[in-house]
C-alpha cells in the first residue's frame, strides 16, 4: 500500500480502532500479542485508489522484514458490498489494514466490526 494520503500521519478513527480490535480478537493468542500497540498506533499512509485501506505505524516500533497477514476476514461495507479484510504485520508490529471489494464495486467504505465473519489467522 505505502502511498500518501491527505491527513496522514493521524490517529486511528474510532471505526478503524474497533475493526482492528475485533480482528485481533479473532486471531486468538497471536492477536493478543499486538494489543499493547493500539495506544501507539497511527495511520501513516493509505492506498491511492480511494479504498479505505491504511498503512499503520507504531511509535517506537520497527518496520523491518516482509509484511505478512496476521488475520483475514470477510465483511460487508456500508454500501452492502462483500469485502475482504486483512490485518498486516511487519517486523513484530501492526503495519496495515487492507479492505478490498470482492466484486468490482466503484468505491467501498470501511466495514464495521459487527459485519466481520469467517475471521481466520493469516498465512
Amino acid at each position: 500500500m505505502r502511498g500518501s494520503r491527505a491527513g496522514a500521519p493521524r490517529p486511528l478513527t474510532e471505526r478503524e480502532l474497533e475493526l482492528i480490535e475485533a480482528l485481533l480478537g479473532g486471531a486468538g493468542a497471536a492477536g493478543g500479542r499486538y494489543l499493547g500497540q493500539l495506544a501507539r498506533l497511527r495511520v501513516v499512509g493509505g492506498c491511492g485508489c480511494g479504498c479505505p485501506s491504511i498503512d499503520l505505524g507504531v511509535e517506537g516500533g520497527g518496520d523491518g522484514g516482509p509484511a505478512r497477514p496476521l488475520v483475514v476476514a470477510d465483511a460487508e461495507s456500508p454500501e452492502g458490498e462483500p469485502v475482504g479484510v486483512i490485518l498486516w504485520v511487519r517486523g513484530g508490529v501492526l503495519s496495515g489494514l487492507e479492505v478490498h471489494p470482492w466484486r468490482r464495486a466503484a468505491q467501498v467504505r470501511l466495514p464495521t466490526a459487527t459485519t466481520l465473519n469467517a475471521v481466520r489467522k493469516g498465512g
